[in-house]
């Protein structure tokens, strides 16, 4: 009698989400989100979200406010705004995987705004992403390995404003080994019981 072996359906799909490319979602649904709301700051000020190790620092000529620009806003009453022909720096504690939120550049403004991330050694892993004066709030989405994001605002006269800020660190390395092992022993006791 002839066998034909096929491979358990639960380590199958655990082995498939180890390798899948991770879903895209929404700023709020990622590990740390803050939409900016009491937060106030100067240009110059850093403050940091998130708790350590899971953090992330703004600093550079921009600050957290309430303004009388609602444009500025994608969601409540603060943003975070790079000061005309200035660059904002958000760095990561731990590396992130992804990193979404909405940026807006005002329609009187000449100048556009570049997001790029790097990583760990200066290297871009994503963007850079251009985000064009008048075309109301996008969502940026970057991911992999991300140590730093600079935003980069090319106008002389208006601010641009970044909401609604969330990011996924990258797992420990400890954690996907763990998972890899134990998809890999749920696919060996699948084999073992068909095998029977």
């Amino acid at each position: 009698m002839t066998r034909t072996l096929v491979p358990n359906a639960i380590a199958a799909l655990l082995a498939l989400s180890l390798f899948a490319a991770p879903a895209a979602a929404l700023p709020e649904d990622q590990t740390v989100f803050t939409s900016f709301e009491g937060v106030d700051t100067v240009p110059e000020e850093i403050f940091v979200v998130g708790v350590s190790p899971d953090s992330a620092e703004f600093s550079g000529p921009a600050f957290s406010t309430t303004l009388d620009v609602t444009l500025l806003y994608h969601s409540g009453l603060y943003s975070w705004m790079v000061v005309p022909n200035g660059i904002g720096v958000i760095s990561f504690e731990t590396d992130a995987d992804t990193v979404e939120f909405w940026a807006t550049v005002l329609s009187g403004a000449t100048g556009s705004t570049v997001i790029t991330a790097f990583d760990a050694f200066d290297v871009i892993v994503d963007g850079p992403l251009i985000v064009a004066p008048g075309t109301g709030f996008q969502l940026i989405s970057l991911s992999g390995g991300i140590a730093r994001i600079e935003v980069v605002n090319l106008d002389g006269a208006q601010l641009n404003g970044i909401d609604d800020f969330g990011f996924t660190p990258l797992p420990e390395p400890g954690a996907m080994l763990t998972l890899a092992s134990g998809a890999a022993l749920l696919g060996l006791i699948g084999r073992r019981r068909y095998a029977r």
